[in-house]
């Protein structure tokens, strides 16, 4: 009968450990050459929203640096995902704002911290 002690315990251990990441990250590469394109179309709710300019020129480097930090854009080109459907935006006369960041936010922007509202 073969021998079972830490060190062949930690052994194949690492072995696992090493399987499961080399077989997830050839799962992502795979499915990511699957993932199709998102059309390049602006969304436009409402119809008035697409000449709405926010001005954050009065940010400082480092609140732009938050804002960039949340992969923040304008104009989303992911159907149904926009802040003004957002849980964290709030609303306001034209330009809203978010509750993750500072500044003024365009009603068609989108983050990678967007939650559906309820």
């Amino acid at each position: 009968m073969a021998e079972f002690n830490r060190r062949v315990f930690l052994q194949r251990a690492m072995q696992l450990g090493a399987a499961t990441t080399l077989g997830s990250s050839m799962a992502g590469i795979l499915f990511s050459a699957c993932k199709k394109e998102q059309p390049e179309v602006p969304i436009n709710n409402s119809g008035t929203r697409e000449d709405l300019s926010c001005d954050i020129s009065e940010l400082t480097p480092e609140e732009i640096a938050i804002r960039e930090g949340f992969q923040y854009i304008d104009h989303t080109t992911i159907q149904n995902q926009t802040c003004d459907n957002c849980h964290l935006y709030v609303a306001a006369e034209g330009c809203g704002t978010c509750s993750l960041f500072p500044g003024l936010v365009h009603p068609n922007g989108w983050c990678v911290q967007w939650v559906i509202l309820s």
